[in-house]
């Protein structure tokens, strides 16, 4: 085997290692230390301060109540559905329904509809429930049903969300970002596992070369020895 294609094989296949045990620690050992590593999961509404390609360290201990005003944090947004499956059809697909309007028993498929004023269900309706996180920006502090919460609203957002966060949906608070580097892990970690998958079949094509070229040599070695006797 080549030396250069042996060193690349190393050194890629223990990159690629070292990236997936680092995915496996953020998802499992990280969130038990208090904290998580994200690529930033809003869209566009964060621009300019977060865009799609930001890598977000969230504070996953940080007190709910010594949140304030400017905070950038991370929380399970009141839940939106839109109807699928009907029972009937004169049930509007796309109509929308808040979580509210649901009941337990409840249950089906649904697309979640975000940020829309929901009419009043006329009919049996096949749903879901869905979570869905999103990380904006605390403008304002205020009360629901008697506990504090806060108004949040994405930097690139005419308007605030359409609920308070509450702390039973508060996640954690941002204290770090870099816009970039959330993409570059991924191509950089996309490109490993091709160079690694690349590498890998080179290798094996190379041991089975030096297989089958040992074995021609054992046996021209084995002919001349019997030409020779």
């Amino acid at each position: 085997m080549k030396k250069s294609l042996k060193t690349a094989f190393i050194i890629s296949w223990s990159l690629t290692l070292l990236f997936s045990i680092l995915i496996l620690l953020n998802r499992h050992l990280f969130p038990s230390l208090g904290f998580s590593v994200e690529v930033n999961h809003t869209g566009e509404s964060m621009l300019p301060t977060l865009n799609s390609t930001a890598l977000s360290i969230t504070d996953l201990d940080f007190p709910f109540e010594e949140l304030k005003v400017g905070d950038i944090i991370s929380f399970r947004r009141r839940r939106l559905f839109a109807v699928v499956s009907q029972t009937s059809n004169s049930t509007k697909k796309g109509e929308a329904v808040t979580e509210e309007e649901l009941t337990e028993e409840a249950a089906g498929k649904v697309d979640v509809v975000e940020d829309q004023k929901a009419e009043e269900p006329k009919e049996e309706r096949e749903i879901q429930y869905i979570s869905k996180i999103t990380e904006h920006r605390i403008v304002e502090e205020t009360v629901e049903n008697g506990e504090k919460a806060f108004i949040t609203r994405g930097d690139n957002n005419d308007g605030p969300d359409l609920y308070p966060v509450v702390k039973s949906g508060f996640i954690g608070k941002n204290v770090f970002f870099v816009n970039g580097l959330g993409l570059l892990f991924k191509i950089v970690y996309v490109g490993l596992l091709l160079v690694s998958a690349v590498t890998g079949v080179l290798v094996i094509k190379n041991l089975i070369a030096e297989v089958r070229k040992e074995e021609a040599e054992k046996k021209m070695i084995a002919e001349k020895e019997e030409r020779t006797a």
